[in-house]
């Protein structure tokens, strides 16, 4: 079964808890060559861009994750960025406009460490951050949230048009969205308005 080294920590002892980081570092090393193999299959067909979005609280992994997953790639068709805290280029643009840089071209891997996610979650619950930037007041509307998940929908299918192929890998040490069944969850209402979306395109 799956190795949880987290939910054993504690509660066995040392000698088994060698044993399962033992187990833990060859499935790594068998994952770690998987990964080298389908990327240089990736790269040679030059179709699809990987884009694989970490987004999670603070201290839940992302960084270790990221570092282990690159080792061993090839580091010209990888690329990490990590979104911070809005900078001043960023304000001057609309809200998505720094997310389109870090996507992958046709052959690459791009990570996002963070995304626009943020935007549907840290933003609404904290105002100052919406006001740094600048709306106009006609954006500023009790719909403003119903737009923006409109606009990640349709930004996440214009892309996957050309040729994008998006995952959300899942981060154990974060509980802030998780289905039933432990797996990581795009935000709610951004699901929902995907699913409206889509059936209207159907």
């Amino acid at each position: 079964g799956p190795i949880n080294v987290a939910e054993a920590k504690g509660l066995l002892p040392k000698k088994e808890k060698d044993l399962i980081r033992s187990r833990a570092e060859v499935v790594l090393e068998e994952n770690r060559q998987a990964l080298i193999e389908a990327q240089a299959k990736h790269w040679a067909n030059d179709t699809y861009g990987v884009l694989a979005i970490f987004q999670a609280m603070d201290a839940a992994g992302k960084d270790s994750t990221i570092k282990h997953v690159l080792s061993g790639l090839n580091p010209q068709g990888v690329k990490v960025t990590s979104y911070k805290v809005p900078s001043t280029q960023d304000l001057d643009h609309s809200w998505l406009w720094r997310y389109g840089p870090g996507l992958p071209a046709r052959g690459e891997l791009a990570i996002f460490n963070r995304s626009y996610y943020e935007e549907m979650l840290v933003v609404r619950v904290h105002p100052e951050v919406l006001d740094a930037q600048r709306l106009p007041k006609s954006a500023r509307t009790r719909h403003i949230w119903k737009h923006r998940f409109e606009d990640a929908v349709a930004f996440e299918q214009h892309h996957a048009g050309g040729g994008h192929v998006q995952a959300q890998p899942q981060q154990r040490g974060d509980q802030q969205h998780r289905g039933k069944g432990g797996e990581v969850q795009r935000p709610h209402h951004l699901r929902r308005h995907q699913h409206h979306h889509q059936r209207q395109r159907d």
